[in-house]
């Protein structure tokens, strides 16, 4: 069933304490920038909800609300999830769903929230993608998975790719001459595998140079039988990251 709440705008408002919570991201059909717009979050009950990021959307000029939820000051719930985000999650009807699973390292028990956590939510017919917000753990560690954008720009990274293993370290490496973002970030082994997506960039630079120790390293590694938002899965595990704020993302 779904609701709409009061005209209450933002995140926290609510008394519960979300289980996930993941970023709603939009690709500029212009820019070809990738800019966050909301937030999917899941409550014990399992209930959902979603509200736009009325700050962000409100800087983005050719940005339009989503048809599912038409309204941007409104905070949408639901006992089931949304059929937005549901179609996203790959369907156990296709002849591939095993295959795509390993290819984002889950498993058959994977329930339909981690998969969309882990597969992003792409679609051919749009440019959505869902990713899930870094959040320190009791112990003061983040432990965040994305995957490495542009994939298909990088010359020769598709070999790279193959050859890697679950576990190899990567590093990120600036790209001021990005003629789209001077502010990119590069996941490299030795050479360029893709980029770091755009709205994980200031989290990413905040994680990797004000707490403590960083490593990033590959969490799925596949060849050209996937799409390629599926190439190439990163780890980013921080320690002593007890003070992020999840919110400043």
């Amino acid at each position: 069933m779904l609701s709409q709440l009061t005209e209450e705008t933002g995140i926290g408002t609510h008394p519960d304490v979300p289980e996930r919570r993941l970023v709603v991201a939009w690709q500029d059909p212009a820019a070809r920038t990738y800019h966050k717009v909301g937030y999917l979050e899941v409550f014990e009950g399992p209930k959902f909800r979603f509200s736009y990021d009325t700050e962000a959307v409100a800087e983005l000029e050719n940005f339009e609300p989503f048809p599912n939820f038409p309204d941007e000051p409104y905070i949408y719930e639901s006992s089931e999830l949304f059929p937005f985000f549901n179609n996203r999650v790959i369907s156990k009807k296709r002849p591939e769903y095993s295959t795509l699973l390993r290819a984002v390292a889950l498993g058959e028990e994977a329930s339909p929230i981690e998969i969309l956590e882990r597969s992003g939510g792409a679609r051919e017919t749009d440019t959505i993608q869902v990713f899930a917000v870094p959040e320190a753990d009791g112990s003061g560690i983040v432990d965040v998975v994305f995957p490495a954008h542009g994939v298909r720009y990088v010359e020769g990274a598709d070999e790279r790719i193959a050859q890697l293993q679950k576990g190899d370290p990567l590093e990120f490496r600036d790209d001021p001459e990005n003629k789209y973002n001077p502010d990119a970030l590069l996941v490299v082994s030795g050479e360029p595998l893709g980029w770091v997506p755009d709205f994980l960039l200031p989290a990413a630079r905040s994680l990797k140079t004000d707490f403590g120790a960083y490593r990033l390293a590959v969490e799925a590694a596949n060849g050209p039988g996937v799409p390629f938002h599926f190439r190439l899965l990163c780890r980013l595990t921080v320690e002593d990251a007890g003070d992020w704020d999840p919110n400043s993302l």
